[in-house]
């Protein structure tokens, strides 16, 4: 699966346009409109290709994003950060409160946090499953490639704990 990545990913490099309608195309059976957008996933698309995205990797980045939100005065808005580490070995689960998230900051959303609803019922066994699949998260590369997202390339991989949200 890593040579298809590898491949995909400098396709996406050197034709995003390509990668974008193609993935549009076998989600929805058409090609995008990317000359006159006219839906949201159209216009998301055209951001995507034809903005300026310089500042996207530090908005994608789920840490440092906080800085950009603190910056615009709305630090009342950011959820409490429990820290961030760079292995899972790291995470101090003693320190962290009875119901936490764990979660990349380099992911994409697609299965990249865990939520502890009940930290004090965790065995020696399941905290050792938990820190295998952070590590997993932190090594995983290419993340964006696959949709032509390059901002997620340079996006240093940090595990982070915050408090979590009731839905």
């Amino acid at each position: 699966m890593s040579k298809i990545r590898n491949f995909v990913s400098a396709i996406a490099q050197h034709f995003p346009t390509t990668v974008v309608q193609t993935r549009y195309f076998l989600r929805f059976k058409k090609f995008p409109n990317l000359k006159n957008p006219q839906n949201l996933n159209e216009k998301i698309l055209h951001q995507k290709l034809y903005s300026d995205t310089s500042r996207w990797t530090a908005l994608a980045d789920k840490v440092r994003v906080r800085d950009y939100v603190k910056e615009c005065g709305l630090e009342e808005a950011l959820i409490p950060l429990y820290g961030a580490w760079k292995s899972a070995a790291e995470i101090p689960f003693e320190e962290l409160p009875e119901e936490f998230m764990l979660k990349s900051n380099n992911g994409d959303g697609r299965g990249t946090f865990l939520a502890v609803r009940n930290k004090s019922k965790l065995t020696e066994n399941e905290i050792s499953k938990i820190r295998t699949e952070v590590d997993r998260w932190l090594s995983a590369r290419h993340i964006g490639a696959l949709s032509a997202e390059p901002q997620y390339r340079d996006i240093p991989p940090y595990g982070h704990g915050r408090k979590t949200v009731a839905i």
